[in-house]
């Protein structure tokens, strides 16, 4: 509790300050001058700390003080609540990667079933086709594994970073 009260103070703290300040002096457990005098160090407080020396002395300002601070420590609990379980709801699932190894056996594969399909498409369409089909079909195989190889090597970056 004692590290709560080092905690800032916002406007409203310190105005429900003065307004139990002013009820003490109607109340009469204040007199003007003291009213003033502390009226002045609570419009200039940051912490906790700096306002309960004004009201401990007072039956209630202790207390006020106390529900003050842990009001905001309640509030900074279910905020971090909200945003913790807001960050656990909207995480994207783990994706495990293949190892680096598993990439070059699968590229040097394809590299290999597609020079052996090349090879034999190339002989096949030069034959029925004639020679300008038989290197058109081997570029566009070629292109097609240039795009597979790089979607394979590419690195993989989540969508929220």
């Amino acid at each position: 509790m004692a590290d709560d009260l080092y905690m800032r103070a916002s406007d409203a703290d310190r105005s429900r300050v003065t307004n139990f300040l002013s009820d003490s002096l109607a109340k009469g457990f204040i007199s003007t001058e003291e009213m003033s005098q502390r009226l002045d160090v609570a419009l200039a407080s940051k912490t906790f700390v700096e306002l309960l020396p004004l009201v401990k002395d007072i039956p209630g300002g202790k207390e006020l003080i106390k529900e003050s601070a842990n009001a905001h420590v309640r509030a900074a609990h279910r905020e971090a609540r909200s945003s913790s379980a807001a960050l656990a709801t909207n995480s994207s699932p783990v994706r495990h990667r293949r190892g680096r190894g598993s990439k070059v056996i699968g590229i040097a594969a394809l590299v290999l079933i597609a020079w052996l399909g090349i090879s034999l498409a190339t002989l096949t369409f030069k034959f029925a086709f004639g020679a300008l089909l038989g290197l058109f079909f081997p570029v566009v195989m070629i292109a097609v594994i240039v795009m597979v190889i790089r979607s394979l090597v590419r690195p993989r970056h989540p969508k929220h970073w």
